[in-house]
């Protein structure tokens, strides 16, 4: 199985907005910068995923 930190991470993603989720879902951007994105706001995280 997956270690808890983990999966609460993986859980964290949920509240990206849905443009970055995505781009994670894709490949496009890796986790780590993924969950990095999610200190900002929504409107924030879409427009630097540009």
């Amino acid at each position: 199985g997956k270690s808890r930190t983990t999966v609460t991470n993986l859980l964290r993603l949920n509240n990206l907005n849905d443009d970055v989720k995505l781009l994670v879902e894709h490949g496009d951007i890796e986790m780590g910068h993924a969950r990095a994105l999610l200190a900002l706001e929504g409107e924030t995280q879409s427009k630097l995923r540009k």
